[in-house]
């Protein structure tokens, strides 16, 4: 669908947030969602060719999903020394109704992993991740927060 654009409200009856127009020849757009559990949204078919322009296709609630299940892996005990005080620790991590083999609908946007009870900080780290295109992608340096704290540090992702 190349002739619409998409409605984000709060609620119902709130003020517009937001109006998404759709990007030709491939029908997306994108909505950065705040810290907010739902919005409502309206969909609209748009073609100059019909007497009435703007047609309602569906309206709807939209509902973030919780977060995913926290998951403890204990570095310091399985990671692999590949030499000169470098260490590897491999996760994969799935979002829900995914696995190896069926990759599902769901987005992971943000990733929150905690490091506790660490005495040597990170130096470097490379993350990547498997893309809608089914390939590796290494997020890059600016989408990634390194911050040392005491014995427990944060690294945030944002994707």
């Amino acid at each position: 669908m190349d002739y619409g654009y998409i409605l984000i409200y709060n609620t119902i009856n709130s003020p517009l947030l937001a109006n998404l127009t759709l990007t030709p020849g491939t029908g997306l757009t994108t909505f950065r969602w705040l810290n907010k559990s739902n919005y409502y949204y309206e969909v609209y078919y748009q073609n100059t060719d019909y007497s009435k322009t703007d047609n309602l296709i569906t309206s709807n609630i939209i509902t973030r999903k919780d977060k995913l299940n926290l998951t403890y892996f204990y570095v310091n005990q399985s990671s692999l020394s590949v030499g000169s005080n470098n260490y590897l620790k491999e996760v994969i991590i799935y979002a829900d109704y995914s696995n190896s083999t069926n990759i599902g609908s769901d987005t992971i946007i943000t990733v929150d992993i905690s490091l506790k009870d660490i005495t040597d900080h990170l130096i470097s780290f490379d993350i990547e991740y498997w893309a809608s295109d089914k390939t590796w992608k290494a997020i890059p340096e600016e989408s990634r927060i390194y911050e040392i704290v005491n014995n427990s540090d944060t690294l945030k992702i944002e994707l």
